[in-house]
């Protein structure tokens, strides 16, 4: 299992890297504001599960908006993340991750369409 830091630093390359496509984007479908039970479930029941990340954590940042995103590779949920969103000054904002998103960190190609597909969501947002 990877530390926090070793996460972080991941994630920052990623998304220094997250241009190049990958050959199975097309089998995966990247989806905002999954259902409850569903998101649920597949937080709970994964590896790397963290309250965090779990449905009604975003009820308890009230002052933050929230999405709730996911990837689906044929019509199974194969990664999630809570997104939450904070308006900031001059109309942009910031996106943060509690402990997320939940995806298998070892798939690259996974974790690379995820992280492309939210910095797409994030440039609307001015983040």
């Amino acid at each position: 299992m990877r530390t926090r830091t070793e996460n972080i630093f991941l994630v920052i390359f990623i998304l220094l890297n997250s241009s190049k496509n990958t050959k199975n984007d097309e089998n995966l479908i990247f989806k905002s504001n999954i259902n409850q039970k569903e998101y649920d479930h597949f937080v709970e029941n994964h590896p790397s599960c963290s309250l965090l990340q779990s449905y009604k954590w975003a009820n308890i940042k009230n002052n933050w908006n929230a999405i709730y995103t996911g990837v689906y590779e044929k019509d199974t949920l194969v990664a999630a993340g809570l997104v939450l969103i904070r308006p900031l000054p001059l109309s942009f904002s910031m996106f943060y991750l509690p402990r997320g998103p939940i995806l298998d960190y070892k798939n690259k190609e996974l974790l690379n369409f995820y992280f492309t597909e939210l910095k797409k969501i994030a440039k609307k947002e001015h983040c």
